[in-house]
């Protein structure tokens, strides 16, 4: 059984990779010979006797589970893989393709990799060149190449622009590398060579250069100095940053609105964050002042009004009040995304609402 993957713990907390937020925002669009492919509306992916398919918030079946994988909508498109059992009774993806807000294939693409749509372009990995190196692209909603593949590594666009690696090579062998960004038509923003990048929010990227860490800004210009030991996106208007062992708040002066002083922190979201205090896991505002202190072994960001917490093994949900709105229950507990949140109980996975009632219960 293939479950679908659930974030990563770091740390001893879990390491938030929220819904893409990278040209405005990522939709997530159900599908079905009624909807209105132009209407704007959710849809959750979901997992019945190990074939996927997707619901509304209602909980209704809106695709019917017969895939072997599915990702989330994005710009109205969806990546779906199909498998099977190879002879050793590994399980092996073999094919995949697009489907459109109605659940149709609407784009079979041939490629060595492929990834999800983000600003209308998708990663894809071909083998180029004489030598047939795979190397990655983008390619657009029709299929078409819009960049061709000439990067040994690319991310998702996001706020129109995306870093890539650029290694120069001498036959095979490998003699320098870089990072640098493009815009959607594939031109460099910059003749600055990074050492590291990452993507676009709030209009600024982190980079690295010398081993430390800075910002720059849609026009390829450094903004805030590389002075810092670790760096990520800006979120809410702060950006968290490690100088030695501990972690402070920047803005997009690059200025310290919150002195470095916590071991562990998260990104702001719901205008507060996770922190940890001397071992214990707090949420602080946007002046640094502690608003929550929790006892809990773990905990994940506010969402909507909610975050998850992690008390006695178990997983339940939070007010920010700091109170316990959805009691522990779950083996795993995801943020709420538009009123709905994805848990994991011995029996499956299913969908939550902000009370706690099930809108889609557990299956595998």
């Amino acid at each position: 059984m293939r479950h679908m993957p659930l974030f990563p713990k770091f740390c001893g907390m879990t390491l938030i990779l929220l819904f893409s937020l990278g040209c405005g925002q990522t939709s997530f669009v159900p599908s079905g010979a009624a909807v209105d492919e132009g209407a704007v509306k959710f849809l959750y992916p979901v997992e019945v006797r190990g074939k996927f398919g997707y619901i509304d918030s209602s909980g209704a079946v809106i695709i019917a589970p017969q895939y072997d994988y599915v990702y989330e909508f994005s710009d109205r498109r969806a990546l779906v893989r199909y498998g099977n059992y190879g002879p050793t009774g590994d399980f092996y993806f073999n094919d995949y393709g697009y489907i459109n807000t109605r659940g149709e294939m609407v784009l079979k693409p041939d490629y060595r990799e492929v990834k999800s749509f983000s600003c209308g372009l998708a990663r894809v990995k071909d083998a180029v060149g004489l030598f047939r190196f795979s190397l990655w692209g983008y390619i657009d909603l029709t299929g078409a190449i819009a960049i061709p593949p000439s990067y040994d590594e690319v991310g998702d666009f996001h706020e129109g622009f995306a870093w890539v690696k650029i290694v120069k090579r001498f036959l095979f062998i490998e003699l320098s590398s870089h990072y640098a960004f493009i815009n959607t038509r594939g031109r460099i923003i910059t003749d600055r060579e990074f050492d590291m990048a990452g993507d676009f929010y709030e209009g600024y990227a982190p980079v690295v250069l010398g081993g430390k860490r800075g910002y720059i800004d849609t026009t390829g210009a450094i903004v805030i100095e590389p002075k810092y030991d670790q760096a990520f996106n800006f979120s809410e208007g702060l950006a968290r940053v490690r100088l030695g062992p501990l972690w402070g708040y920047i803005n997009t002066n690059g200025t310290f609105a919150i002195e470095p002083r916590y071991t562990l922190a998260r990104n702001f979201s719901d205008s507060l964050a996770l922190v940890v205090i001397g071992g214990k896991i707090s949420f602080i505002n946007r002046q640094g002042e502690v608003v929550i202190q929790t006892d809990c072994e773990n905990a994940l960001p506010f969402s909507e009004g909610l975050a998850a917490v992690e008390i006695g093994s178990q997983w339940g949900y939070m007010d920010r009040h700091g109170e316990i709105k959805i009691p522990p229950r779950f083996e795993v507990a995801e943020p709420f995304f538009h009123n709905r949140a994805r848990v994991t109980v011995p029996g499956g996975t299913g969908y939550i609402d902000s009370a706690g009632a099930y809108v889609w219960k557990p299956t595998e």
